[in-house]
């Protein structure tokens, strides 16, 4: 059959145009720009407001730390559409006067000077030609650092507020360090990324903070909080089954997953496939591997361990990257965690690209921020062009029957693949169905609405049983000393993940690429139904 002639053909505008019409070509303006009384109104009230907070700023003109405060904005000013006004409005000098964010609505305004606030006075009074910005702002407030305090002396964090200045925050910094050596108060910086960086302050007491309060620096902080810690836990229920031990081909080349968790026994069964000794921080004395172990043997033998081909990799190589002490004795400060973890990768990039993260702060995420171990781990992705399986974070809500929670803080984090939980079986008493998502598996969205988690795999089932009792229904792994046992959580659903990568990586003839391994992981997803 002869091959079909295909005809091109051209496409030129049209002379004269009659249908077009130019964006917002109109004349008329948008419905919610205010206008006659009610601008006026809106500019005299804020014209006031602005008033009371330079009165408060000229109580510090003394002061090296700029003036800071807070622009209120409607709910819906928030739109792209409307972002570039409301800066404008606050442009008084070259760089920008909107420095950042405190919430959603809570625009952050930073002046150098006093004088700076006539300028804005002068634009509120001249409403007509300012009737956009002034329709989206509401109110202005001082700005105050979020302060958590708690009874009892404890490690703080510390942040700055991001003058989007390098100088201007140098100078912060050293502000602030000098003031913590004039005060005594003993302090580690750690850069959660090249552009973030967070200071703990050790064993504060409330007396300290509130000499804190006293200080210049003060002015410029943007929270003060207890330094987060993490544990880990793991209940094991010992299994009878007998799970052949499998070799590497070595004729074969495999990918490797990184496990950042508290370390993997060499088990028999996990032994040949470990081809990088051991990197950990700590001391061997202070490393208890029992969380890793199990999350390494899903990651290799999930499939084997449940007679089923849920994943279904040729074989992946681990690497066990000891982020995490043995927190039976004692929690973790998230620094410490943050700074470990950008060890390893960092030391281990070329051979490592896929790492397994089943670890959570158990606080939730925010609607309007993200969280620093989530700022954290996306640059660390960024800089080192490396995926980061992480999980959702589990919730104990269905033993009281109450709603499940959001993800946990770490699993907002933008480039990371967030896991949550299904159910793969179902005892008497567990409340989920088969293929239904785990009660204890938390949910999202994350902040701004993102959706987290993307995907989800089995992780175990759940419930409550006459008498109140917890029950659950664990997938299989291995325990440290090498016994099969069975465990709930998203950290036992997350490895099935990080080999499912590794297993397409290793199928692709193509240079490793995080943001293809998601989309192609996601589009398994919607087009059979089998991990989420």
């Amino acid at each position: 059959m002869e091959r079909e002639k295909l005809p091109i053909k051209f496409f030129a505008p049209r002379d004269i145009d009659e249908l077009r019409i130019e964006g917002n070509g109109t004349s008329e303006k948008p419905k919610w720009v205010l206008s006659g009384q009610e601008l006026k109104n809106r500019a005299e009230y804020l014209f006031d407001s602005l008033n009371t907070i330079e009165s408060m700023m000229a109580k510090r003109k003394d002061s090296p730390v700029p003036f800071s405060f807070i622009a209120r904005i409607q709910e819906d000013a928030t739109a792209k559409s409307k972002r570039k006004d409301i800066a404008n409005f606050f442009q008084v000098k070259e760089m920008s006067s909107v420095i950042g964010l405190a919430a959603t609505n809570k625009l952050i305004v930073s002046f150098d000077s006093l004088s700076e606030f006539g300028k804005i006075s002068e634009r509120l009074k001249d409403c007509t030609n300012n009737d956009y910005a002034i329709s989206c702002i509401t109110d202005f407030e001082e700005f105050l650092p979020n302060i958590y305090e708690v009874e009892e002396s404890c490690n703080y964090k510390i942040k700055l507020i991001d003058y989007q200045n390098y100088e201007q925050n140098l100078v912060m910094r050293r502000l602030l360090e000098h003031t913590l050596n004039k005060k005594q108060i003993e302090y580690k910086r750690t850069d959660y990324s090249e552009k973030f960086y967070v200071y703990k302050l050790k064993n504060v007491t409330n007396v300290m903070l509130d000499e804190l309060k006293e200080a210049d620096i003060f002015n410029a902080l943007f929270s003060v909080e207890p330094m987060p810690k993490y544990v880990i836990s793991l209940d094991f229920l010992e299994e009878d089954d007998d799970i052949p031990i499998k070799r590497p081909d070595s004729e074969k080349s495999y990918m490797t997953i990184g496990i950042l968790d508290n370390g993997i026994e060499k088990i028999p069964h996990l032994k040949p496939w470990i081809d990088i000794e051991r990197w950990s921080p700590y001391p061997e004395s202070s490393i208890n591997p029992t969380h890793g172990t199990f999350v390494a043997g899903i990651a290799l033998y999930g499939d084997e361990c449940e007679g089923k081909e849920w994943v279904g990799h040729k074989g992946i190589k681990l690497f066990d990257a000891a982020v995490f002490p043995d927190t039976s004795r004692e929690g973790l400060d998230e620094d410490e965690l943050i700074a470990n973890i950008k060890e390893a990768v960092k030391l281990y990039n070329e051979q490592v690209k896929i790492w397994n993260l089943s670890i959570s702060i158990t606080r939730p995420v925010s609607d309007d921020k993200f969280s620093d171990f989530a700022i954290a781990l996306d640059a660390l992705q960024d800089e080192y062009n490396v995926l980061i399986c992480k999980s959702a974070g589990n919730c104990r809500n269905f033993e009281s029957s109450r709603p499940k929670g959001r993800v946990h803080e770490g699993a907002d984090s933008i480039r990371s693949l967030v896991v949550g939980s299904f159910a793969h079986n179902k005892g008497i008493y567990d409340y989920a169905e088969i293929n239904d998502p785990s009660p204890f598996s938390r949910v999202g969205p994350g902040p701004e609405f993102i959706i987290k988690p993307e995907v989800s795999h089995y992780g175990g089932n759940a419930g409550v049983d006459p008498l109140g009792n917890t029950v659950t229904t664990g997938v299989k792994s291995f325990a440290k000393d090498g016994t099969l046992a069975q465990g709930v959580g998203t950290s036992f659903s997350t490895p099935r993940i990080a080999a499912l990568a590794a297993g397409i990586q290793q199928e692709l003839s193509e240079d490793f690429d995080p943001l293809l391994l998601k989309a192609l992981i996601k589009s398994i997803d919607y087009a059979f139904g089998v991990i989420s």
